[in-house]
């Protein structure tokens, strides 16, 4: 086994098992990257109004973010991979049997509204029983 290196710490953000994030707060870095660098292209501006946070923590963050670079974007990439992937079967089966039992409680106008809202197969392509 591989031994974890822990992220560096600053007085703005701290690793809380999630990965980095800004302290008070669950949001990770990888979050705050996929706002400024993704397509979005937030300003800290932005980010901040959105998270309702000081500019002065987005900056920080954006700071950390280019400081570790590398490593904020090998979290994205395994965080796409594991996306990419799916679910495994055993827990795919779960999800559909609790998918099951919600729409069992819903009326026919309810399971019409998921149903249009949500499509005929699960995330993972998996069809959804009895939508």
């Amino acid at each position: 086994m591989v031994a974890k290196i822990p992220w560096p710490e600053t007085p703005d953000i701290a690793d809380h098992g999630m990965g980095p994030a800004i302290r008070g707060t669950r949001l990770v870095m990888t979050d705050i990257y996929q706002m400024v660098y993704g397509r979005t292209h937030r300003t800290a501006e932005e980010v901040a109004a959105f998270y309702r946070l000081p500019v002065e923590k987005v900056r920080a963050s954006i700071a950390y973010i280019e400081a570790n670079r590398d490593r904020v974007e090998a979290d994205i990439r395994a965080i796409r991979e594991r996306e990419a992937r799916g679910n495994p079967p055993e827990v795919q089966a779960k999800l559909d049997a609790a998918h099951q039992r919600f729409l069992l409680r819903l009326n026919e106008q309810q399971r019409r509204r998921v149903s249009a809202l949500f499509g005929e197969e699960g995330k993972n392509g998996h069809e959804r029983p009895g939508v």
